[in-house]
């Protein structure tokens, strides 16, 4: 019996509803199908899910079965999907997590990969997809057949072109970079020679866990750990406690980092979850700054522009919380400081204006790309008209070809495409053409 599918990503609550639809006979067809379809990782998010809203017990046979059919193909992403969804479920079962949050992460961990391409490229910038599926960097190829073509993390292309990312000198030589963790104290929070924002980088171009190399880093950050979930990074020369406690408004872009390197399963992991969402103010922004905090004496002050951005892509990133409150309240003070650009509202110095305006990679300083890059992984603001005005924004900057360059650049990246002003940037490129294919 075939069952029809619903488009991803939804919502967990549509997921628990459509799970409870499900009669005995059409659960058991849905049983057979994934027992015969292995590789179909939204056949077994769905059998998994199903299962979970029931809270049956994780000795099923035909669980078995599926984990063991889909650890016959030797797939290491497959394998690492299921495990991780039935270890959450496992979670389920001792108490540890609801029913909703394990159904969440289980659609997560597939919606994750599937969110960007939910969306068509239009006819007219199929030229611009053939044009950056020719690229000369892997990274670009890699991201663009997945997130635009919606090719398979398991194809032979996908799976090319991520090896060759993974050995280009330009991704060795980063990741020879944050060999040291921490880093050596810097001289502001955004400078654009910090590790910090090679590591992200290196999370935004793809690169996952299992690569030796990133779970070995993944290590030394959570090492790094403070008490009460953030991240230490070293500290700055100006501030020198940053190096004893952390500084939020940048510890949560290695929060971001090991949730895209693949770590949303690791209790590490959610203990930085925990952090962030204890220091969320009353505007729904994030400040470094105890005594901003609510209850404190300067609670009214406006939060953080540049933190609230870097803090924002972590919570994105999450399959639960970007559908929930905390990210909620922090897209729409994000969209209130878009709102409010023509008035001399500049919170904390971060305000929206000709820097602002530039489009520009590395995601370092608080500007138009990365604002639109992080509020378009948020499914609720993508009908608010604040949001589509900086779409607008960043469609009016595209050429006549359908590309998109790099208005500003740090000279420590020009190595890259996006390193240049010159030429139309394919990276640049591919990151805005992926924030419109979320956005409509």
């Amino acid at each position: 019996m075939e069952i029809s599918l619903p488009a991803l990503p939804i919502g967990p609550e549509r997921w628990v509803k459509k799970f409870h639809m499900l009669s005995e006979g059409q659960a058991g067809g849905l049983c057979h199908q994934c027992e015969h379809n292995p590789g179909n990782e939204e056949l077994a998010t769905v059998h998994l899910g199903h299962l979970a809203s029931y809270n049956r017990n994780l000795t099923c046979v035909r669980i078995k079965v599926l984990k063991e059919k889909v650890t016959e193909t030797g797939c290491e992403s497959n394998i690492m999907n299921v495990n991780q969804i039935i270890s959450r479920w496992e979670q389920v079962r001792a108490g540890l997590l609801t029913t909703m949050e394990v159904i969440g992460l289980a659609v997560g961990f597939l919606g994750a990969r599937t969110m960007s391409n939910s969306a068509q490229i239009t006819p007219e910038y199929k030229p611009t997809l053939d044009w950056l599926l020719a690229s000369q960097e892997p990274w670009v190829v890699y991201n663009t057949l997945h997130d635009l073509v919606g090719t398979s993390f398991d194809s032979n292309e996908v799976q090319a072109a991520c090896h060759d990312m993974q050995q280009h000198p330009s991704i060795v030589s980063m990741l020879e970079d944050v060999q040291q963790w921490p880093a050596k104290p810097l001289d502001r929070a955004y400078d654009p020679k910090d590790s910090i924002w090679k590591l992200s980088t290196l999370a935004d171009f793809g690169l996952h866990r299992n690569d030796e190399r990133i779970a070995a880093l993944a290590e030394r950050i959570f090492a790094a750990q403070a008490g009460d979930g953030g991240f230490l990074h070293g500290g700055f020369g100006h501030t020198k406690s940053w190096d004893t406690r952390p500084y939020i408004c940048i510890s949560h872009v290695m929060t971001y980092a090991l949730a895209r390197f693949g770590y949303l399963d690791d209790p590490r992991l959610d203990r930085a979850y925990q952090q962030l969402t204890s220091w969320q103010r009353l505007d729904g922004g994030w400040h470094p700054n105890k005594l901003n905090l609510p209850g404190n004496t300067r609670e009214d002050e406006p939060s953080c522009p540049f933190g609230t951005i870097n803090v924002l892509r972590a919570v994105a990133v999450h399959p639960i919380m970007r559908n929930g409150e905390v990210a909620h309240r922090a897209a729409d003070y994000i969209l209130t400081c878009w709102t409010r650009r023509s008035e001399p509202y500049r919170p904390v110095g971060f305000g929206i204006g000709t820097t602002w305006d530039k489009v520009q990679y590395p995601f370092v300083q608080y500007q138009l790309l990365k604002t639109i890059d992080t509020l378009s992984l948020i499914p609720a603001v993508h009908a608010d008209p604040r949001y589509q005005e900086i779409v607008a924004r960043l469609k009016s900057k595209q050429t006549p070809e359908g590309r998109w360059l790099a208005e500003s650049i740090n000279k420590t990246w020009n190595a890259f495409d996006f390193g240049q002003k010159k030429a139309a940037s394919p990276w640049v490129t591919f990151l805005a053409l992926r924030v419109i294919t979320r956005s409509f």
